[in-house]
Protein backbone atom coordinates (compact mmCIF):
# COMPACT_ATOMS: atom_id res chain seq x y z
CA UNK A 1 0.00 0.00 0.00
CA UNK A 2 3.10 2.36 0.64
CA UNK A 3 5.11 2.28 -2.52
CA UNK A 4 1.45 2.37 -4.34
CA UNK A 5 0.88 5.63 -2.71
CA UNK A 6 4.49 6.84 -3.04
CA UNK A 7 4.77 5.77 -6.52
CA UNK A 8 1.73 7.54 -7.10
CA UNK A 9 3.08 10.99 -5.96
CA UNK A 10 6.19 10.57 -8.14
CA UNK A 11 3.87 10.14 -11.19
CA UNK A 12 1.81 13.15 -10.36
CA UNK A 13 5.18 15.30 -9.23
CA UNK A 14 6.43 13.99 -12.96
CA UNK A 15 3.37 15.05 -14.35
CA UNK A 16 2.90 18.30 -12.97
CA UNK A 17 6.39 19.19 -13.51
CA UNK A 18 7.52 18.62 -16.99
CA UNK A 19 10.39 19.65 -16.83
CA UNK A 20 12.21 17.69 -14.20
CA UNK A 21 13.04 15.16 -16.79
CA UNK A 22 15.70 17.50 -18.44
CA UNK A 23 17.61 17.44 -15.11
CA UNK A 24 19.79 14.27 -15.78
CA UNK A 25 20.50 15.66 -19.17
CA UNK A 26 21.33 19.18 -17.86
CA UNK A 27 23.89 17.33 -15.36
CA UNK A 28 25.41 14.98 -17.63
CA UNK A 29 26.07 18.17 -20.28
CA UNK A 30 27.72 20.21 -16.98
CA UNK A 31 29.43 16.81 -15.91
CA UNK A 32 30.94 16.48 -19.98
CA UNK A 33 31.93 19.93 -19.39
CA UNK A 34 33.89 19.64 -16.43
CA UNK A 35 35.63 16.60 -17.38
CA UNK A 36 36.79 18.16 -20.79
CA UNK A 37 38.06 21.53 -18.67
CA UNK A 38 39.79 18.72 -16.27
CA UNK A 39 41.61 17.05 -19.35
CA UNK A 40 42.80 20.37 -20.82
CA UNK A 41 44.34 21.16 -17.42
CA UNK A 42 45.83 17.93 -17.09
CA UNK A 43 47.36 18.33 -20.16
CA UNK A 44 48.65 22.02 -18.83
CA UNK A 45 50.06 20.24 -15.38
CA UNK A 46 51.98 17.61 -17.39
CA UNK A 47 53.30 20.33 -20.09
CA UNK A 48 55.67 21.92 -16.52
CA UNK A 49 58.05 18.99 -16.89
CA UNK A 50 60.96 19.36 -18.99
CA UNK A 51 61.91 16.99 -21.35
CA UNK A 52 65.59 15.49 -21.04
CA UNK A 53 67.59 13.09 -23.43
CA UNK A 54 69.11 9.96 -21.54
CA UNK A 55 70.20 7.51 -23.99
CA UNK A 56 69.57 3.67 -23.11
CA UNK A 57 72.24 2.29 -24.92
CA UNK A 58 71.55 -1.89 -23.44
CA UNK A 59 68.88 -3.77 -21.79
CA UNK A 60 69.34 -7.17 -20.63
CA UNK A 61 67.44 -9.79 -22.15
CA UNK A 62 67.06 -13.71 -22.14
CA UNK A 63 65.81 -15.97 -19.15
CA UNK A 64 69.39 -14.84 -17.30
CA UNK A 65 69.70 -10.95 -18.78
CA UNK A 66 72.65 -11.63 -19.38
CA UNK A 67 72.73 -11.08 -23.00
CA UNK A 68 72.27 -7.08 -24.30
CA UNK A 69 70.34 -5.39 -26.94
CA UNK A 70 70.97 -2.04 -28.25
CA UNK A 71 67.16 -0.32 -27.74
CA UNK A 72 66.91 3.02 -30.12
CA UNK A 73 64.62 5.26 -30.25
CA UNK A 74 63.52 5.76 -26.69
CA UNK A 75 65.46 8.13 -25.04
CA UNK A 76 63.15 10.66 -23.66
CA UNK A 77 62.40 11.66 -20.44
CA UNK A 78 59.78 13.81 -18.14
CA UNK A 79 61.35 15.36 -14.98
CA UNK A 80 58.89 17.16 -13.03
CA UNK A 81 59.81 19.14 -9.61
CA UNK A 82 58.16 18.55 -6.36
CA UNK A 83 55.80 21.80 -6.51
CA UNK A 84 53.86 19.89 -10.57
CA UNK A 85 53.58 17.01 -8.00
CA UNK A 86 51.61 19.03 -5.85
CA UNK A 87 49.53 21.13 -8.69
CA UNK A 88 48.33 17.42 -9.77
CA UNK A 89 47.32 16.66 -6.63
CA UNK A 90 45.34 20.53 -5.77
CA UNK A 91 43.85 20.00 -9.78
CA UNK A 92 42.61 16.11 -8.82
CA UNK A 93 41.17 17.39 -5.48
CA UNK A 94 39.40 20.38 -6.88
CA UNK A 95 37.83 18.57 -9.72
CA UNK A 96 36.65 15.84 -7.36
CA UNK A 97 35.08 18.39 -5.16
CA UNK A 98 33.84 20.32 -8.11
CA UNK A 99 32.20 16.96 -9.55
CA UNK A 100 30.54 16.21 -5.97
CA UNK A 101 29.10 20.09 -5.93
CA UNK A 102 28.11 19.80 -9.40
CA UNK A 103 26.29 16.22 -8.45
CA UNK A 104 24.86 18.07 -5.19
CA UNK A 105 23.01 20.94 -7.39
CA UNK A 106 21.01 17.85 -9.11
CA UNK A 107 20.15 16.71 -5.95
CA UNK A 108 19.20 19.59 -4.62
CA UNK A 109 17.13 20.92 -7.84
CA UNK A 110 15.26 17.66 -7.71
CA UNK A 111 14.53 18.05 -4.40
CA UNK A 112 13.49 21.84 -4.24
CA UNK A 113 11.12 20.96 -7.09
CA UNK A 114 9.57 18.16 -5.17
CA UNK A 115 9.39 20.08 -2.07
CA UNK A 116 7.55 23.07 -3.40
CA UNK A 117 5.51 20.71 -5.65
CA UNK A 118 4.19 19.14 -2.25
CA UNK A 119 3.71 22.15 -0.71
CA UNK A 120 1.84 23.87 -3.20
CA UNK A 121 -2.08 23.58 -2.69
CA UNK A 122 -4.25 21.75 -5.75
CA UNK A 123 -6.22 24.13 -7.71
CA UNK A 124 -9.58 24.00 -6.61
CA UNK A 125 -11.66 21.13 -7.93
CA UNK A 126 -8.28 18.90 -9.13
CA UNK A 127 -5.43 17.17 -7.98
CA UNK A 128 -3.26 19.60 -10.22
CA UNK A 129 -0.67 22.29 -8.72
CA UNK A 130 0.27 25.35 -10.04
CA UNK A 131 3.97 25.43 -9.79
CA UNK A 132 6.00 27.83 -11.72
CA UNK A 133 9.50 26.17 -13.21
CA UNK A 134 11.54 25.24 -10.12
CA UNK A 135 14.24 23.93 -12.43
CA UNK A 136 15.19 26.73 -13.33
CA UNK A 137 14.91 28.60 -10.08
CA UNK A 138 17.13 25.65 -8.29
CA UNK A 139 19.86 26.29 -10.83
CA UNK A 140 19.59 29.41 -10.52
Amino acid sequence: QNTHTHTQAASETIDDLPKLVLVPVIQLAIQLVLIGVFLWGLVGIASLGSVSKTDIANLGFGANGSGTIAVRGMYRTFHYDPLSTVYFAVWVCGFIWTFVYVHTVGAFVLSHSAAEWYFTLPLNGSDDREVECTVGEGYC
